[in-house]
């Protein structure tokens, strides 16, 4: 609780600077320098952070692959920098997710190298907003962001505005209130570029629940409006139902304007799919989602409902990676590659089994808090020239990545989860409650009909009786995860999660996996990627 309260004041004290930040001059001007300059400026930032300190993480793996910073600096302006980044890669210069998460240590050649999440923070990069992904009992991974840095970021809104032809038309917010933060970021970089929200749908929970929270959210509404911020209270969907959503679209539409609503992506499905039900058409409607996949599925049932509807790809580690244009299909995005760069390494997923891509990470930006080479986020993607002629493509954002979606983590409406968390209550939690093996639980992400679906299967061999039982238990392991009263929330809220007392999947190769991400996507994607 204290840990809470010291959190929730340095956000208060982050959105009193982050609100006072005036519009970005010439957002256009100030990304297309980045991205002209991204090789040497990156460059920089390894000779003064990485090879300035001989105890850096990264300054060891150097030394054990033999490159000097003379070598790196050459290698990256005859050679290019991504293949810089594979030929590191291939000597030993990255980091895996759960090293970044401070999950395992970082182990190179035999040898340890001692260092956790704030090993790759930049001294003197921080600020009081502080942004958290999702994890396990423990605080997560924390990045503090300046106000500089916020400051940049509100530049890729005015471009997506122009991108889109998002002027005059009505802004709805389909956030989730604290403790994600999203809503109130994006409300003021969208009335930095004169598009002020007008609503704020949010899926709330009950006061039991979720009642700390919404006092929390209150305030930090009521310190955005006395800094003149356009961001509406929050108002609480009844659960599992997305109607108060359809009827504001409709009556927009009646007043002959057009809507725009940013949210996360099922929530987003679930408007579209409650619209169809209610016969409303949507047409007109712009959805820009994020938070997990965009599969083809849930964009179908999107774009039936007469909706349009375009991903962003972001993480909290390292900020946005990508946007989608007008022109694109599929869950793929522009590579902002004035904040990162971006390369895709071949493996095999560690819960599935099925061949993907796994995209490798590296912050470009100066004013991006951490410096981080290499980093594998366990997500795949296809990486590949962007061919479009978009506002986009036309700034210089040419590198696309398409098919993304997480091989290791829980991603369905916009909770995070890390797959090696949830199966500590698949192996553990839940046989010692209700009995048998590890191997007689198995949680299942799927799709049905375009919405993102859980499915948990328990073995009749462990001889449990009552499917409500198992779920409320679940639910109540996941929730005392770090993040996890968010994910519970949603899901209770979108009906997510079912239950089966039957036996689990086996893969073709006769492996009974306790966790399954859409394998099946998987390996369509990856198949896709070798083409």
């Amino acid at each position: 609780m204290l840990k809470e309260a010291v959190y929730y004041t340095r956000m208060a004290r982050g959105l009193f600077d982050i609100l006072r930040l005036p519009p970005p001059a010439d957002p256009r001007g100030r990304l297309r320098d980045q991205i002209e300059h991204r090789v040497e400026r990156f460059a920089a930032q390894v000779r003064d952070y990485v090879f300035a300190t001989p105890d850096h993480p990264y300054r060891i793996m150097f030394e054990q692959a033999g490159c000097q910073y003379g070598d790196f600096e050459n290698s990256v302006r005859s050679g290019g920098l991504e293949a810089t980044l594979r030929q590191l890669r291939d000597s030993g210069v990255y980091l895996l997710h759960a090293e970044l998460k401070g999950k395992r240590p970082i182990v190179r050649h035999g040898r340890e190298i001692p260092g956790n999440g704030d090993s790759f923070l930049k001294r003197g990069n921080g600020g009081h907003w502080t942004s958290r992904s999702g994890g396990s009992r423990s605080a997560g991974t924390s990045t503090p962001h300046s106000t500089a840095y916020r400051a940049y970021r509100n530049c890729y809104e005015a471009v997506l505005a122009e991108e889109f032809g998002l002027a005059g038309r009505e802004c709805i917010l389909l956030f989730p209130i604290l403790p994600a933060p999203y809503a109130f970021t994006t409300a003021r970089a969208l009335q930095h570029v004169e598009l002020p929200v007008s609503r704020w749908f949010a899926v709330g929970g009950n006061m039991r629940d979720t009642g700390h929270y919404r006092v929390v959210t209150r305030a930090l509404v009521a310190e955005a409006k006395l800094l003149g911020t356009a961001i509406p209270w929050p108002e609480y969907l009844p659960s599992n139902d997305f109607t108060p959503v359809v009827r504001h679209l409709e009556k927009v539409s009646a007043r002959g304007r057009k809507s725009v609503v940013w949210g996360i992506v099922s929530p987003t499905v679930r408007v579209a799919a409650a619209a169809i039900e209610m016969g409303v058409s949507l047409a007109g409607v712009i959805f820009l989602t994020g938070g997990e996949a965009l599969t083809e599925a849930k964009r179908e049932v999107i774009e039936q409902s007469g909706a349009e509807v375009h991903p962003n790809y972001f993480i909290s580690e390292m900020g946005t990676v990508g946007y989608g244009c007008s022109r694109m299909r599929g869950n793929c995005v522009h590579v902002f590659e004035d904040n990162v760069a971006v390369i895709a390494v071949e493996r095999e997923a560690p819960l599935s089994g099925a061949p993907v891509q796994s995209l490798h990470f590296t912050t470009l930006l100066p004013l991006n808090p951490r410096l981080l080479i290499n980093v594998e986020m366990d997500d795949h993607g296809v990486v590949g020239p962007a061919s479009c002629d978009c506002v986009l493509s036309r700034l210089g954002y040419r590198t696309q990545v398409d098919g993304i979606f997480s091989f290791s983590k829980l991603t369905g409406y916009g909770a995070t989860l890390v797959g090696s968390d949830i199966l500590r209550v698949l192996e553990r939690g839940l046989p010692q409650r209700f009995g048998g093996s590890p191997a007689d639980y198995q949680l299942v992400e799927a799709e049905s009909e375009g919405l993102g679906k859980l499915v948990l299967r328990v073995s009749p061999r462990t001889g449990a009786k009552d499917a409500a039982a198992v779920r409320e238990f679940f639910l109540k392991e996941v929730r005392a995860l770090f993040g996890g009263s968010l994910t519970v929330r949603e899901w209770r809220h979108g009906d997510a999660l079912a239950v089966v007392l039957e036996e689990p999947e086996i893969t073709r190769a006769g492996k009974v996996l306790s966790l399954h991400l859409l394998e099946e996507g998987a390996r369509q994607h990856a198949k896709a990627g070798r083409r």
